[in-house]
């Protein structure tokens, strides 16, 4: 069987694995596969020139509750910023949703990739 694109075994020694010897994609796959089921945490921001982005993001997590911090993994697009981070770094600003049945159409729309100058709420 594999997990995050590793073999896993249910039986055996336990699996020792060295972090610095797995690819990106493979461990972002085991990373992603080991903590499941993952809420999505749907983001939404405005960049500085009043651009509004919406985007979801099933790798996060609540970091703690005093003081409240929650963790959004946003990767790169290109070797850049993808625009939520983007418009996060810039602005400090950003609502996080949870993503309910009604709005999953929405939420799969908006996942979409759009270029900078195009809302996510007005593409859903």
């Amino acid at each position: 069987m594999l997990i995050g694109g590793l073999p896993f075994s249910a039986r055996g020694p336990p699996m020792i694995l060295d972090p610095s010897s797995v690819p990106e994609r493979q461990s972002y796959r085991l990373m992603i596969s080991a903590f499941i089921p993952r809420p999505i945490a749907f983001v939404s921001t405005r960049s500085r020139t009043g651009i509004d982005n919406a985007a979801p993001f099933s790798y996060s997590m609540g970091v703690s509750s005093h003081p409240m911090v929650l963790g959004v993994s946003i990767g790169e697009r290109d070797g850049r910023p993808k625009d939520s981070a983007r418009n996060i770094l810039d602005t400090r600003e950003f609502v996080v949703n949870l993503v309910t049945e009604s709005l999953a159409e929405k939420m799969s729309l908006a996942s979409g990739d759009y270029a900078s100058d195009v809302s996510e709420f007005e593409e859903a």
